[in-house]
């Protein structure tokens, strides 16, 4: 009974967890940034983002931005489950199974972030005009410019937007519970057809 109990929220806690830490990882891996000479809106463009990164976001800053949106949205993830898990023994074998996690999340992340980076200019250069580069540069030179983006990623742990994210996790993890019994009988009947096909 345990154990049906327990397969129930671990297939969420994985999920859930997965898509809060390393989900822009695994995006990476399938989609690669196109590379500066190939790309479709020419280097100038590719230039200007890069540039507006540089200045926003410097390279010594940005593997401990990521940690930090990484590790917000990780502790609000296992706080949420923590309202719809009941059995305090299970919630410690969760918990105890991401903090195991997280030291390989973190290399990943560190491996990855280069990777996101040069994919956020490419982005920045195909969906911005050569002009609204051209503002937006001209924008975080200036020192307002550079504070309204380099703390663009506190927002997480300001207490007015967590308060307000958590309760959406909270919603949002209590509505995947509740649906994942749905799951696991249409994969298990599923899985019965399949068997029964292949006889």
């Amino acid at each position: 009974m345990l154990f049906r109990k327990t397969s129930v929220f671990i297939l969420p806690v994985l999920s859930l967890c997965i898509v809060a830490v390393e989900s822009p990882a695994l995006a990476q891996e399938t989609t690669k940034p196109v590379a500066a000479g190939a790309s479709a809106n020419g280097p100038t463009r590719l230039e200007l983002a890069n540039a507006i990164l540089d200045i926003s976001f410097p390279e010594d800053m940005r593997l401990a931005m990521f940690q930090t949106t990484s590790k917000q949205m990780e502790a609000q993830m296992m706080q949420s489950l923590s309202g719809v898990i009941t059995d305090e023994g299970a919630l410690e074998l969760v918990s105890k199974w991401q903090a195991a996690l997280s030291p390989e999340s973190d290399a990943l992340l560190k491996h990855y972030v280069p990777l996101i980076m040069e994919a956020w200019a490419v982005s920045y250069a195909q969906i911005h005009s050569e002009q609204e580069l051209e503002d937006i540069l001209a924008f975080v030179k200036t020192p307002s410019g550079q504070a309204f983006m380099q703390r663009s990623t506190d927002i997480l742990s300001h207490p007015a937007f967590a308060e307000a994210n958590q309760a959406y996790i909270n919603a949002t993890t209590e509505l995947v519970m509740e649906r994942i019994p749905d799951l696991v009988q249409a994969l298990q009947s599923y899985q019965a057809s399949k068997a029964t096909d292949e006889e």
